[in-house]
């Protein structure tokens, strides 16, 4: 079943939204993931939302948006990419393995794993500008206060704590848990964020 979102970001459709000249967007891991890593469009499901974030970071790049990312893209972003890499080969050799197995005892697929995330990491940051984010005292106590009253995971907290310091309210994403937090534009085309954002009047139209 679906996640029941207590929204409270202000939300809006990517599928009927033109970005504004000179908007600035932080791009969360799941649409980086999409432009920039083949496999990731393996499925129906990721095949539509690839062509639908895709369309819209066309629009942005058109209008000369600002779109960030920062150092934990990079780790988000290997790690699924070698879950995939992972699921793939073991679907088409009929094998179990762990990560740690598949990272560590086959070397051909480990060389292209490394080949593929050197690729996606290569397009984000030719697209996008870096923002950075440290995780220090400071930074460790504001996540930690926050993770009481916002359902978001570890990984989300410090990437919310980068948008912060460099004074960004937008993000594009797919992830539902965005949503939950107030303060934030949520530009997105995940259905259960945009039925959520419409029946608790979070969604937003420009």
């Amino acid at each position: 079943m679906p996640p029941n979102l207590a929204i409270e970001a202000e939300v809006v459709d990517v599928r009927n939204d033109d970005p504004q000249n000179d908007e600035a967007f932080l791009v969360d891991t799941n649409v980086w993931l999409w432009m920039t890593y083949v496999n990731a469009t393996t499925g129906s499901i990721a095949t539509r939302q690839a062509r639908e974030y895709s369309g819209y970071f066309q629009k942005c790049l058109a209008k000369h948006c600002k779109l960030y990312f920062c150092g934990l893209t990079l780790a988000e972003l290997s790690h699924q990419i070698e879950s995939t890499e992972r699921e793939i080969y073991t679907m088409a050799n009929g094998v179990t393995l762990t990560t740690k197995e598949f990272r560590h005892n086959f070397p051909t697929e480990r060389a292209n794993t490394i080949s593929e995330v050197q690729a996606a990491w290569a397009q984000v940051m030719a697209l996008g500008e870096f923002v950075e984010v440290t995780i220090d005292q400071d930074a460790i106590s504001n996540a930690g206060a926050r993770y009481a009253g916002n359902p978001i995971d570890g990984y989300d907290l410090f990437l919310h704590e980068a948008m912060k310091k460099a004074n960004l309210s937008r993000i594009l994403t797919d992830d539902g848990d965005f949503a939950t937090v107030s303060g934030l534009l949520v530009f997105t085309s995940n259905p259960n964020v945009i039925s959520s954002a419409k029946r608790q009047g979070k969604l937003r139209k420009r």
